[in-house]
């Protein structure tokens, strides 16, 4: 990977930002879910999500996944990561691509689990990267780490025993991405829309 004069070498990028989440997300939520007594004991569910997301003033697919636990009722925890499958030109600068993935633990609560089951409010804290790239002979010029939060809401319709359709809405803060040539943090954070499928809970 080349820097620019300088610069100190960065962390790898997270390619595989969905599965380093997942097993993160794995070694929060299973003592959680453990200690719950009863019949929820151990339910499970995976989430897969395409989303169209604000990234670098552009919007993009984005790709999501996530395994989560039903810790109580009105509560899942888990894993998930997100990665943008298209890499925008840096606005101003139509030599440079963003290329940017976030994975962490995924927190959702159904605030009204007995009306509402399908409702949930979620947030999202994750360790994310950032590449950018120079286009035509597809080397990274630069590499930056930082942090993402994301709260957003989600909504489930079931569509059987272990399959339900959702639709989330969500908005991203990216953070200590400062020293990064052609793109800042504000630029990385923005809203997101998708919709994808729930598997489970098994």
């Amino acid at each position: 990977m080349a820097h620019l004069p300088g610069r100190r070498a960065e962390l790898g990028p997270l390619r595989r930002a969905a599965l380093l989440a997942i097993l993160a997300g794995l070694s929060v939520a299973s003592p959680a879910a453990s200690q719950v007594a009863g019949p929820i004991e151990g339910r499970v569910s995976i989430n897969l999500q395409l989303s169209m997301a604000d990234l670098a003033d552009q919007w993009v697919p984005q790709a999501s996944g996530a395994l989560l636990f039903d810790a109580a009722p009105w509560i899942q925890v888990g894993g998930v990561g997100s990665v943008g499958l298209d890499h925008p030109e840096v606005r101003g600068a139509s030599e440079l691509r963003v290329r940017f993935g976030y994975g962490g633990v995924r927190v959702a609560v159904r605030p009204a689990a007995e009306r509402l089951p399908g409702l949930s409010l979620t947030m999202i804290a994750a360790a994310g990267n950032v590449d950018v790239q120079e286009p035509t002979i597809g080397s990274t010029l630069d590499s930056e780490n930082g942090g993402v939060v994301e709260p957003g809401v989600t909504w489930v319709r079931p569509l059987g025993a272990h399959l339900g359709l959702l639709a989330s809405a969500s908005w991203r803060f990216a953070f200590e991405f400062e020293n990064l040539v052609g793109v800042s943090s504000s630029e990385l954070g923005g809203p997101a829309l998708g919709v994808g499928l729930v598997l489970g809970p098994f």
